[in-house]
């Protein structure tokens, strides 16, 4: 195989991959459907040196096909029908333990590319042929099905090849999934050096419902909710904007606030999805969905 080198413009970030990219030996690094989420990983693969097959680059570069394309029928369809993002948070259970990874791409008809779980700061060990039931979630349905892990990948980042389903179990959500947790928070008004302790009771995408000792000024800037949390070994402060629209009267310790929250990043929304999945399937909130 004659090979080429490629360029930073060559690599596409937050989309497939649409050819397999090799070491300078011809050795595979990452299949074509990979998704190079960012800078920094793009960063690690040319500063070791990566190539595609010269024959491909003389033929073009023949964009892996959208998921309606056709095929409704192939080994894919059923996870395609699915409509998962990239980054969508994923449990893997094995009947015994759950982890979580997130699915970071796809190859038509080939395999699922997700990220291998990290436990204790550690990529989890896995070897090929090993069973998980994955779930997952949408804004709208909540998903499970069986996979087995294919192949483990680490380079440039741990990540495994895992089968295509060949069913998919499905249930409704309400519009909103909130998951009841009890964590340390602060409310900031924008450009004020005042914060108000607050717990958040219950979160969702869209919103949350705290609970404070303090009552809340109405803040003409706007607000902002300081949220510090811990997720598969990695720490988040999140600042989000939030806007206050129902007040409870104070109880025998708290007065309530229900919070919706304004112009999320992506980034933002992906930490708080994940929150949300991980919390659920931890408490079994899906039934069926989050047994074994």
């Amino acid at each position: 195989m004659e090979l080429q080198i490629v360029s930073s413009t060559e690599i596409p970030l937050g989309s497939p991959l649409p050819w397999p990219l090799y070491d300078g030996e011809g050795r595979l690094l990452l299949d074509a459907g990979f998704v190079v989420e960012c800078e920094s990983q793009r960063d690690i693969l040319l500063g070791h040196g990566v190539y595609r097959n010269a024959a491909q680059a003389a033929m073009g570069s023949a964009a892996i096909p959208d998921a309606g394309d056709g095929n409704e029928d192939g080994p894919g369809a059923a996870f395609e029908r699915m409509g998962l993002q990239m980054g969508t948070p994923v449990q893997l259970t094995d009947g015994q333990s759950r982890y979580f990874g997130r699915l970071i791409g796809y190859i038509r008809d080939k395999s699922l590319l997700v990220s291998t779980p990290i436990v204790n700061g550690v990529p989890l060990l896995l070897k090929a042929g090993e069973q998980f039931t994955l779930r997952a979630f949408t804004g709208k349905n909540a998903y499970a099905f069986d996979s087995a892990v294919m192949r483990t990948q680490s380079f440039p980042v741990h990540y495994l090849h895992m089968s295509l389903p060949l069913d998919v179990r499905e249930a409704p959500l309400r519009r909103s999934v909130r998951a009841p947790v009890k964590l340390l928070a602060a409310l900031l008004p924008t450009g004020d050096g005042r914060s108000w302790p607050a717990q958040v009771m219950d979160i969702a995408t869209s919103g949350a419902m705290l609970a404070s000792p303090y009552p809340l000024d109405d803040a003409a800037g706007g607000l902002k909710l300081n949220l510090p949390i811990r997720l598969e070994g990695t720490d988040f402060n999140l600042k989000l904007p939030v806007v206050v629209r129902n007040r409870h009267p104070k109880d025998q310790h708290a007065y309530r606030y229900g919070v919706e929250f304004q112009q999320l990043s992506t980034s933002d929304r992906l930490v708080l999805q994940n929150l949300v999945y991980q919390t659920l399937c931890a408490q079994r909130a899906y039934g069926a969905f989050a047994t074994g």
